[in-house]
């Protein structure tokens, strides 16, 4: 699962049985210019899906996703045959 805090990451894998958490804030490559973040979406997304293929090394078999952006592109060469969005 993809979580934005270290406690919501211990409610979905120990209480909602999900094999593993990533904090998808651990992955913002941005820098801030003012109050301005520039983005560097080839980084992100290289970084992105390189820490979906370590954390899920069998592929995803269930995808929800209520944002988008980069982790919704890096998830997609991910999914297993069948798997579900």
């Amino acid at each position: 699962g993809i979580c934005g805090t270290p406690e919501k990451i211990k409610f979905i894998t120990e209480d909602c049985g999900f094999d593993k958490g990533i904090n998808y804030k651990n992955y913002r490559i941005g820098k801030k210019v003012g109050d301005v973040e520039i983005a560097n979406p080839k980084v992100e997304f290289e970084q992105v899906q390189k820490a979906l293929k370590d954390a899920f090394p069998n592929g995803i078999d269930l995808y929800f996703d209520n944002v988008g952006g980069v982790f919704t592109e890096a998830v997609w060469d991910l999914l297993n045959p069948h798997a579900r969005v």
